[in-house]
């Protein structure tokens, strides 16, 4: 009786667990960033454009 309530109870953990990038995905998390389209292309332009504005007061 126990085993079986085990067995199904550890069926119904198994059936709720997703995948993580669907639940990535529902959260909204993926995507919600802001940015340059081309960062990933152009990065050390940026960054060293964001640098020299924020530390040029030399």
């Amino acid at each position: 009786m126990i085993k079986s309530a085990l067995e199904l109870y550890y069926q119904q953990l198994q059936q709720e667990q997703k995948n993580p990038l669907s639940m990535l995905n529902q959260t909204g998390f993926i995507g919600c960033g802001q940015a340059d389209p081309d960062l990933s292309v152009n990065y050390k332009s940026i960054l060293r454009h964001g640098l020299k504005a924020k530390y040029d007061y030399r």
